[in-house]
């Protein structure tokens, strides 16, 4: 709660609830029930983040960054990922898809991302042959390449 010096300063309950800030990704690691190293936790929204917390620092090729007690105090927390993917994603069902696509939406009553996602579903990893896209909103790796050697 609220130092009471401040409540009475801010004319506020000294019963007032603080709550500290904190980013949505490294939040959600604990909020998916992983409070210690060695799982790795993906959360989607407008980008994709890869959390992982470990007991000690480590140089690992492809982290965004490392910062002591950044996700649970007392590890590491390693952050690395894909940005605006989630826009991407809503960049593409939008402005992306062809008028067949759209059609079967509206025949079967669904979203075009459900339709994608259904007929993406019946593929193999890799079998439409394509690995990596390039670059849309800023979804670029720290070289500027989204894998360069994985595009086609």
């Amino acid at each position: 709660t609220i130092l009471p010096n401040l409540a009475a300063m801010l004319g506020l309950s000294p019963d007032t609830a603080v709550a500290v800030a904190n980013v949505d990704a490294h939040v959600a690691v604990p909020a998916c029930t992983v409070v210690e190293p060695g799982k790795m936790v993906m959360i989607m929204g407008t980008s994709v983040c890869h959390m992982l917390m470990g007991a000690k620092k480590q140089n690992v090729e492809g982290q965004c960054g490392v910062v002591e007690d950044g996700i649970i105090e007392g590890f590491y927390g390693y952050e690395a990922g894909q940005s605006a993917v989630g826009d991407i994603y809503a960049w593409f069902t939008e402005h992306g898809v062809c008028a067949e696509i759209a059609k079967e939406a509206r025949k079967e009553k669904l979203t075009i991302h459900e339709i994608l996602e259904k007929r993406a579903s019946k593929l193999k990893p890799g079998q439409a042959g394509l690995l990596a896209l390039r670059g849309l909103v800023g979804g670029l790796g720290a070289d500027g390449f989204v894998g360069a050697q994985l595009a086609r």
